[in-house]
């Protein structure tokens, strides 16, 4: 939400809410690094992207809208990525 109500980069809520989604989405990549998958990168990508969907979708529809199904949809992406070829 910083980064809506503060759109100009130079600003320093601006720069604390890019560094904080960026240090979020560095920690889920070394994360998915662990588990095994052909892609980890692109796992991470897909699990940051619904971290911040559940932020947003919390926040206008409350807790048991969308975001009730969070951690299905997680499980799904996870249970469903390609493992790294050889550790199947």
């Amino acid at each position: 939400m910083a980064l809506a109500e503060f759109p100009d980069p130079g600003l320093p809520a601006h720069r604390n809410a890019v560094t904080a989604k960026s240090w979020f989405r560095e920690t889920i990549g070394e994360l998915t690094e662990r588990l095994g998958v052909d892609d980890p990168s692109q796992l991470a990508d897909h699990l940051t992207l619904v971290f911040e969907g559940l932020h947003a979708s919390s926040q206008s529809l409350g807790p048991q809208g969308p975001a009730k199904q969070a951690r299905s949809l997680v499980e799904k992406i996870i249970t469903t990525a390609a493992p790294r070829p050889g550790t199947a």
